[in-house]
This record gives structure tokens, C-alpha cells and sequence, in this order.
């Protein structure tokens, strides 16, 4: 049995993130396949946990061994070598022996390599987004320390995935890798987890309820209230909806994080006449609250600005819900405009920011707003589209086959 020592930054319940999400599936599907997984998360909370595959070691930032070895907040140099040093006393003090570690962000990359030569075991690393260049599009400048630990794990992994081709080939212009040494593992649901059986009727029943939904024109956005998800374009277009459609209910399910853009919007939902009887602020939702949510929606949009390849549309999508989403990065290798779901333009407003396109987007809701049964087609076509090209066993099997090559070769993968 090998054991396979994952980094995650954010891997804890209820798996907010995509990257979490993806980690736990991972963990969920390949646990007991000749590998078993421990995973070091680093966060304010101190606190470590057992779930049933693995065990989760929350390290806080400045910790080494015992001690504290500094205040600073930068997952990197000095920070580093103490996660480093932490992992170590962890892994002697559980008397486990590490045979390989996978990388999810490049915060904890420069820990990685540390690891890497302490142990002397080789470093996956998946790069699920980067900073440069996609928040250029949201009128930011990439800090200058996150890009060079971008620029770190892609070139100094032993062996480096990316969850789609877009982010491949975007890796390879920026830092002229072979292709060769890059592999594309799609993100793939777990289809068991979001199918009919998974609820009962009466808990639909109960949540249209308890949401007062009357219709079926259900609209569901899954996502942070944050500027790469498109929360502005979403409610600019739901103005123009919920003033000419007075059934529609737009459910907004995330996270919130406490700052000026939330507080902003939040108070435009609050103060505008139909998005405050139209519109409810859900919060966080764990993944038996998002099945129920998809149950009860007949659209689901991602209007997002910077988007990779995310569950908020393969999981809408294996739930056979019709998906509007933002003709950007992976989205477009998921979804296949017309036959499997709509997609919307981006436009440039100047000095590099972007937003999605309201006028269109509003069109496409009214189009299946208004036509029912092609929002069911397009439902039923990104369902088979999801557990023909994207399924979870393939996600599985295709991290298991590099897990396997990298360990047998002890070297680069090519």
C-alpha cells in the first residue's frame, strides 16, 4: 500500500472550493487502490482531523514543530521550510512513510520541494488556476511572489497536471514546457452523488417549501460572491428577468467572504424592488444541499469572468440542469454551445477588465425561460455529455495511471 501525501491549502469540510472538491474525490475514489492519502492544509484553523480515508493535518502558518517560528503570513521561505519541518515530525510521529506527494497550489509548492529532498520521493503538482494572466481580466495585477511560485511548481514538478486544455496550453506559452510533460485530467463528478435516488422526493417537496418557490423558473448560481464569478454580470441581468418575469427565483448558493464588493451587492439585492423578493442569499451549501438545489432548478448560470473547469457546471449539468455559462478558459471544452448548453461572450471594457456580456446573458435565460422543453433537452445533453467525457472513474483512473508511471520510473513524467 503506498501513500500519497497530498497539499491542499483549503482541503476541510464542507469542500468549498473546486480544489477541494476535486481533492476529496480524489481521495474518496482512489483509497483503497494499492494508495492511501494523508493531506497537509495550512489556514487559521488548528485543528486536525481523521475522515474516513485519511487523515488531515491543519497546520497554521509559522508553525514549526513545536514552536512558532514567525508571524509572517507568506506560505513561503522561512514559512516553508517550517511547514516542511512540521510534515516531518508528523509523519515520524504517525510512523508513516510518504512514497509520493501531490501539489494543488503553489503556495505549498516551495514546502513541497523541501519534502521532496528530505525524503527523496517524487512531486506531482495539479495547477487548477493561476493568477497570471487570468485576474489581468478583473483589472488586477498578479502579486509578484504568487507568480513566481506559479513559475516554480510548473517547471520543477516532477510531474505537472492541469484539469483542461486551455490551462495547458496557456502553462506551455508561458513557460515553454514540452507538451509532453504535461497531462490534462479533466475534473469528472461523482455521478452517485448527485442522481435522483441520492434524494428523497418529500426533501424536494420540503425545500420548495421552505424557499416558497411557486414555479418552476428556478435560476441557481453556485459560487463565491467574488469578482472572477461574475456575481455583478448575474444580478445585472437579473434585474432585467425578475422585472419582466415576476415567478422567477434565483437561488444563490456560497460563500460570502466579509468585504466591500459583498456588502455592496448584498445591499443592491436588499434595496431593489424585485431582486429582494426574487432573489435568496443562501450561504454555504454542502454537497446534499447542492443536489436538492439542482432538483428544484430548471437553469444554471456561470456567468464567471476567470473560470478553469468547475464543478458549479459539471455537477448542474450531470443533475440535468441547463447550464448558461461564460465562453472563457475550460468552459467551452465542457459545454457545447447549442447542443449541450449555452454560452455567453465575454467583453472587454478597458484597460484589460472584463465582464460578461449582460444583454446576452439575459437573452439566454429568456430563451429557455420561455421554451421549457429546449432547457430540458439541453439538460438531458449535458447530463450524457458529462458521464461520457468527464466521468469520475475516468478522473480516477487516469491520476491513478500517473500516480503509478511516476512511482515505478522515479523520474519526470513524459
Amino acid at each position: 500500500m503506498r501513500t500519497v501525501a497530498i497539499l491542499c491549502p483549503d482541503f476541510c469540510p464542507p469542500w468549498l472550493t473546486g480544489r477541494a472538491v476535486h481533492v476529496n474525490e480524489l481521495i474518496g475514489g482512489l483509497s483503497g487502490r494499492a494508495h492511501k492519502f494523508v493531506v497537509l492544509q495550512w489556514g487559521n484553523e488548528l485543528r486536525s482531523f481523521k475522515s474516513e480515508q485519511t487523515n488531515v493535518y491543519c497546520v497554521p502558518p509559522g508553525m514549526t514543530s513545536h514552536s512558532d517560528c514567525g508571524s509572517g503570513e507568506s506560505p513561503n521561505g522561512n514559512w516553508s521550510e517550517c511547514l516542511a519541518e512540521y510534515a516531518l515530525h508528523l509523519f515520524e510521529r504517525d510512523k508513516l512513510t510518504i512514497d509520493l506527494l501531490h501539489c494543488h497550489d503553489c503556495a505549498l509548492f516551495h514546502a513541497g520541494l523541501l519534502l521532496r529532498e528530505r525524503l527523496r520521493i517524487p512531486i506531482v503538482s495539479t495547477v487548477h488556476c493561476l493568477a497570471e494572466p487570468f485576474v489581468r481580466r478583473l483589472g488586477q495585477v498578479p502579486p509578484a511572489d504568487r507568480v513566481r511560485d506559479e513559475r516554480e511548481m510548473c517547471t520543477q514538478s516532477d510531474c505537472l497536471i492541469t484539469v483542461c486544455d486551455c490551462m495547458k496550453r496557456t502553462i506551455m506559452q508561458l513557460y515553454g514546457i514540452d507538451d509532453k510533460r504535461i497531462t490534462v485530467v479533466k475534473n469528472g463528478p461523482d455521478r452517485a452523488s448527485f442522481s435522483d435516488e441520492a434524494s428523497d422526493s418529500s426533501d424536494v417537496a420540503l425545500l420548495r417549501r421552505r424557499l416558497g418557490l411557486v414555479s418552476d423558473n428556478v435560476v441557481v448560481f453556485a459560487g463565491r460572491f467574488s469578482p472572477e464569478k461574475g456575481v455583478s454580470g448575474l444580478l445585472r441581468s437579473a434585474m432585467h428577468i425578475t422585472a419582466k418575469y415576476h415567478d422567477v427565483v434565483y437561488l444563490i448558493a456560497g460563500e460570502r467572504p466579509l468585504s466591500e464588493y459583498t456588502h455592496h451587492y448584498e445591499a443592491l439585492i436588499t434595496s431593489h424592488p424585485r431582486l429582494r423578493t426574487q432573489v435568496r442569499l443562501l450561504g454555504r451549501q454542502d454537497r446534499d444541499e447542492l443536489r436538492l438545489l439542482y432538483r428544484v432548478s430548471k437553469i444554471a448560470v456561470v456567468p464567471s469572468i476567470v473560470e478553469v473547469f468547475p464543478y458549479s457546471a459539471l455537477e448542474a449539468m450531470i443533475s440535468g440542469v441547463a447550464v448558461i455559462a461564460s465562453d472563457i478558459d475550460g468552459l467551452p471544452e465542457m459545454i457545447e454551445n447549442e447542443r449541450c448548453g449555452l454560452l455567453v461572450p465575454l467583453i472587454e471594457l478597458g484597460n484589460g477588465l472584463y465582464d460578461v456580456q449582460v444583454p446576452k446573458l439575459v437573452e439566454a435565460q429568456e430563451r429557455l425561460l420561455k421554451d421549457p422543453a429546449l432547457a430540458a433537452k439541453l439538460g438531458a445533453a449535458g447530463r450524457a455529455r458529462v458521464l461520457e467525457h468527464f466521468s469520475y472513474e475516468t478522473m480516477l483512473r487516469r491520476t491513478l495511471e500517473i500516480y503509478e508511471g511516476i512511482l515505478c520510473r522515479g523520474s519526470v513524467c513524459t
